[in-house]
């Protein structure tokens, strides 16, 4: 997953160490929180994006967005009841993001991101 963040192009220099120093050093279940914060990076990126009528930033982030979802997505362990509620829910999320593009509005954006912040405030007192 180390690969994946660090060719960003777009993503600060300094939000990149510090989620490879975060990824050192935690388990599984931080691993998956720690996911889901760049998951968060990659919304904001999208959302200044957004904000500033840059299209092509916009599309990057958004395929970014989606590409970490990919990797939640694979992190399941389909041996697991959640597993198999989570992965529904984060294909419905990754279609969202893919109705924003070809709409061009950010209703869709919203109900993904907030489907994700309740799913992450879960993962964050899971890890604790």
């Amino acid at each position: 997953f180390y690969h994946f963040f660090h060719k960003e192009k777009h993503m600060d220099n300094e939000l990149k160490q510090d989620f490879t120093r975060r990824l050192s050093q935690c388990n599984q279940g931080g691993m998956i929180v720690i996911i889901y914060d760049i998951f968060f990076a990659y919304i904001d990126d999208a959302k200044k994006a957004w904000e500033n009528s840059e299209r092509e930033e916009f599309k990057t982030a958004i395929r970014n967005v989606q590409r970490t979802l990919d990797e939640l997505m694979q992190a399941l362990d389909m041996s697991y009841e959640i597993a198999r509620t989570l992965y529904p829910l984060y294909v419905y999320c990754k279609e969202l993001f893919a109705k924003t593009l070809y709409e061009n509005r950010l209703e869709r954006f919203e109900e993904a991101e907030s489907i994700m912040k309740k799913l992450y405030s879960s993962f964050v007192k899971v890890a604790e």
